[in-house]
């Protein structure tokens, strides 16, 4: 009786263990190709993939009708033109730029002979050239491409030259030329504008008018502070115009054996030109009207006029940047 009622208890529970997954396995679909459509194959002309197919092109628009020309255009020199494939023909009459292979050119289009120093290649228009005939701008007005003067903006130089000093006191003593040397100290705040100041000395002879055979000695000083307008702005050779105002201090001694010795204001303006080389040099050539206004002992409005050449020196305005590939290596932009 134990052995039996334990074979029930058993096969109860099994039956019970069994029972839910019996009750799933109804309420799921049969398994099978007809009970999910996603498992059915597709047809085959659904598998089937078309080539991509492009517009037909337009034979008579422009783009096709320079195509044609370029095939049909004659190779110069006696060059073997490579196989083209064919193309759309032109319709009607073909152009002369087509025949001839390249526009016909007047000799306005033409770049100079003489700005490159090379001829000018025919059929190939100067880049930048008007009509009449002149190519803008010329070479010795052309921007800087690789440096410029605003990398190194601050500049100091030392000159030399000749002041040709003005008469000191009219009809009574006469000054004559000397020996100019000094500094300058600059900054070019922008490519046209700039200031400076500048330092100078010089020693000339004086003569009296009443005193043929005796002679003297003139000593000046003259510093001023000074605007530069540059025209021409970031270009290689570069003019400028210059005004200022500063002092000018004059020692002498007149024919009557007085020490004349004054400081005036002076104002003076003119003119020059820079010529960069490389990086930091510039060679200057600076003309000036110094002109002091006198005061007292005699004194007049001198025109002191100086001539000087220099070289300058450049430096400062932070690191430097190289624009590589386009630039590379140790050419700065």
């Amino acid at each position: 009786m134990a052995t039996r009622r334990s074979w029930a208890m058993w096969l109860t529970a099994i039956a019970l263990a069994m029972a839910p997954r019996a009750a799933h396995a109804q309420q799921s679909p049969p398994a099978g190709d007809d009970a999910n459509p996603l498992r059915q194959p597709a047809p085959a002309s659904e598998l089937e993939i078309s080539e991509p197919t492009l517009p037909s092109p337009i034979e008579n628009s422009p783009a096709m009708q320079f195509a044609s020309g370029l095939q049909m255009a004659p190779a110069r020199g006696g060059a073997e033109l490579l196989p083209r494939p064919a193309g759309p023909e032109w319709q009607g009459e073909q152009p002369d730029w087509i025949q001839h292979g390249t526009a016909p050119l007047d000799e306005s289009e033409l770049a100079p002979e003489a700005l490159s120093g090379e001829p000018a290649l025919q059929g190939f228009p100067a880049p930048l050239a008007n009509s009449y005939g002149k190519a803008y701008p010329p070479a010795f007005k052309a921007p800087l491409t690789r440096e410029s003067w605003m990398f190194r903006p601050f500049h100091v130089d030392g000159f030399a030259g000749t002041l040709l000093a003005a008469n000191p006191i009219k009809n009574r003593v006469d000054a004559g030329a000397g020996f100019y040397i000094g500094f300058r100290l600059g900054w070019d705040m922008s490519k046209h504008f700039g200031t400076e100041t500048s330092f100078g000395f010089c020693k000339v002879g004086n003569t009296y008018v009443n005193l043929p055979f005796k002679m003297g000695d003139e000593k000046l000083f003259l510093w001023d502070a000074s605007w530069l307008w540059y025209p021409w702005g970031d270009t290689r050779f570069r003019p400028y115009l210059i005004l200022g105002t500063g002092l000018y201090d004059i020692h002498f001694v007149n024919e009557i054996n007085q020490v004349v010795h004054s400081t005036l204001f002076q104002f003076p303006w003119g003119g020059g030109f820079k010529y960069r080389f490389g990086n930091r040099l510039a060679l200057r050539f600076d003309v000036r009207d110094n002109i002091g206004y006198g005061a007292g002992d005699g004194l007049g409005v001198m025109h002191n006029l100086s001539l000087t050449a220099n070289m300058e020196w450049h430096f400062g305005g932070g690191p430097k940047r190289s624009y590589w590939p386009w630039n590379p290596g140790r050419n700065w932009w």
